[in-house]
């Protein structure tokens, strides 16, 4: 049983970071900050597939990092550690979104969401029933491939991203180091550095909040691995990189403002 059992530890290692670099180049960097241009098609399939396997709504995934922000560490942050709390943010965020989106509603939604490409799509995408319905279909398929240890990892994957999706907002809005001022805070150090490849550079937080619309994190050299998809899908003209950020020579100029 145990031996039988053993696989899926790194299935769920491997699925989270497939999870993670598909929020981060296709949700976050495509579809918020717009600092890459993805091939429509790759860009759908993409969206699909994460809405597969955790269930997300594309208009209210971006309207809430707009937000976030728009409003950092305030009460109008849907998912401030400060203001919500720490261990709520880690584990609850899906449900601190859900709540904000209810709060400020369609218009506030549609107001941050006026940059998104392909809007049709994504609108269609972001309906409740589509998302449930796909899921559910991703879902269905683990199990009648793996079975009930398939249907095990699916779940686990499904919260295990959410929990990596808060650590990143609780941790690096509390703990680190901030090269530039603002509330943002990067990890260092060799288990943060490897942590941070598996999070597909997204814990280069502060880097992050210093230069939101560059699609390097890595801003003093760090291994952003989102950038890398990115570049790979840019060599295979699949993408286009719209704003690279600040060269590597400013940014290690001394020049730590926002």
């Amino acid at each position: 049983m145990i031996k039988g059992m053993i696989w899926i530890l790194p299935s769920l290692t491997v699925l989270i970071l497939a999870d993670m670099l598909v929020i981060s180049v296709v949700y976050h960097r495509y579809l918020t900050h717009r600092s890459v241009d993805l091939n429509k098609w790759v860009a759908r399939a993409l969206t699909l597939y994460i809405q597969g396997m955790a269930f997300a709504p594309p208009f209210t995934w971006v309207a809430s990092h707009v937000a976030h922000h728009a409003h950092t560490d305030s009460p109008l942050d849907p998912y401030s550690p400060r203001v919500q709390g720490f261990w709520q943010v880690l584990f609850l965020t899906p449900l601190l979104v859900t709540r904000w989106r209810r709060r400020y509603g369609a218009t506030v939604t549609a107001r941050y969401t006026r940059r998104v490409p392909d809007r049709r799509f994504y609108a269609a995408c972001n309906r409740g029933w589509w998302c449930l319905t796909i899921s559910s279909g991703f879902a269905l398929g683990f199990f009648l491939l793996f079975g009930w240890p398939g249907l095990l990892v699916y779940v686990f994957q499904f919260y295990g991203f959410y929990v990596v999706k808060g650590w990143i907002n609780s941790v690096g809005h509390t703990f680190g180091e901030r090269p530039y001022r603002n509330s943002g805070a990067n990890r260092r150090g060799v288990i943060s550095s490897l942590l941070n490849l598996w999070m597909a550079g997204e814990w280069l937080h502060n880097h992050h909040h210093h230069s939101p619309g560059s699609a390097n994190f890595g801003l003093f050299g760090e291994t952003d691995t989102g950038y890398l998809v990115c570049r790979a899908l840019a060599f295979f003209r699949l993408a286009t990189i719209r704003n690279a950020g600040p060269a590597l020579q400013a940014a290690s100029s001394g020049r730590h403002s926002d």
